[in-house]
């Protein structure tokens, strides 16, 4: 009985999702995309649904999943504690087909806007520091913080000083996140890349 006990707790712990989906992720271009081929899947096997049906019904599942996951936990939060037994992970649920990255850019006195930075691409200023893992979480993160402004501001005021010091030529530097659509293959976006969160800094003089 015990150990039954103990497998079936690991069996409901080790369940995936143990966050809820928010109505802000759920339409998220990417998710709205994959919510649209389950619609459209149901409709064509003779089960007209909607988008927003399918986004109702998940949401609402979720929750009540959720619930019923925590009833069964909440008893053996100190056990799993004590034993370090806990198995939370997470999975992707779905392809990114709009990534964000970060672009800088530079002006010289009088000129144009130069790209400078650009990942995987021969616009490679900075490249040994701004390709490192840990930054690249921090700005892909960006969208889903309270005031992404803030966060890629703190960006720009670490990157440009080095900039002009490696560009005497520059006297404006301008970062951004980038966000692009990512078509499958054999197709085309209809969507315009979006410039978000610009930020300009200048050259003390």
């Amino acid at each position: 009985m015990l150990l039954a006990m103990v497998i079936f707790i690991g069996f409901v712990d080790a369940l995936p999702l143990n966050t809820a989906p928010s109505r802000f992720n759920l339409r998220e271009p990417a998710v709205h995309d994959e919510l649209q081929r389950v619609a459209d899947g149901l409709t064509a096997l003779g089960r007209p649904t909607s988008v927003e049906e399918v986004e109702e019904r998940i949401f609402v599942d979720a929750r009540r999943y959720l619930t019923a996951r925590s009833f069964f936990l909440k008893p053996f939060k100190g056990l799993r504690r004590f034993t370090g037994t806990g198995q939370a992970w997470g999975f992707f649920g779905y392809p990114e087909t709009y990534p964000y990255w970060i672009v800088v850019e530079g002006k010289v006195d009088g000129g144009e806007w130069e790209m400078l930075y650009v990942p995987r691409s021969e616009h490679d200023l900075l490249r040994s520091k701004l390709r490192y893992r840990r930054l690249q979480f921090m700005f892909v993160d960006v969208p889903r913080r309270r005031k992404p402004g803030r966060i890629v501001g703190r960006l720009a005021n670490r990157i440009a000083p080095e900039v002009f010091g490696a560009r005497p030529d520059i006297v404006s530097v301008r970062v951004y996140i980038h966000r692009e659509h990512t078509p499958r293959p054999g197709q085309e976006s209809n969507r315009k890349p979006k410039k978000r969160w610009v930020q300009v800094r200048h050259r003390d003089r």
